[in-house]
């Protein structure tokens, strides 16, 4: 996780400093164990490595990954008890088991996954389109870790650029 964070931070740095700046500092470990302990959950080590580096981003900031808002662990633990609420009153299927971590502004979320799957794996990431809930759309990446990782590849090999038009991250084959 420190090498992905390090390849995106030197991105980031070089080509959309406005990104860099929205980047949090990270959180402390008894936090992370807090929203845990809230959520009866525990995260992959990953992702707690990952909190301790940058606690997501600042509120109404441009979006980081795919032109998505990492959330900080406040608002995963604030999206989440919305998507329960909905759930409770029989309005929107959600599990408790998806842990919100990115929003798209629009109730769309990339979700780590901590409910096994049919092959008993969990801490996968997944999208989540608030529309079509409660099917999965997409299986994005194995772990937060390869969601991170792939992440960074993308940005070092130039899949995305800055549009100073757009004012945030877009992709290549976008312009």
């Amino acid at each position: 996780m420190v090498e992905a964070w390090i390849c995106i931070e030197k991105w980031l740095e070089s080509n959309a400093p406005k990104v860099l700046d929205t980047l949090q500092p990270g959180t402390t470990a008894s936090e992370i164990s807090y929203v845990e302990d809230l959520l009866k959950v525990n995260f992959p080590e990953s992702l707690k490595v990952s909190y301790q580096i940058h606690n997501g981003q600042v509120e109404k900031s441009q979006g980081l990954i795919d032109d998505w808002s990492l959330l900080p662990l406040d608002e995963i633990l604030s999206q989440w008890n919305f998507w329960m609420d909905l759930s409770e009153a029989g309005e929107a299927p959600w599990h408790p088991l998806w842990i919100p971590i990115t929003h798209d502004g629009g109730g769309n979320h990339y979700c780590l996954d901590l409910h096994p799957n049919l092959e008993e794996k969990t801490g996968r990431i997944i999208y989540l389109f608030h529309e079509t809930l409660p099917n999965i759309e997409e299986e994005i990446a194995d772990s937060f870790e390869d969601f991170l990782s792939d992440f960074s590849d993308r940005l070092e090999n130039n899949f995305y650029v800055f549009s100073e038009e757009e004012d945030k991250l877009v992709e290549v084959d976008y312009l």
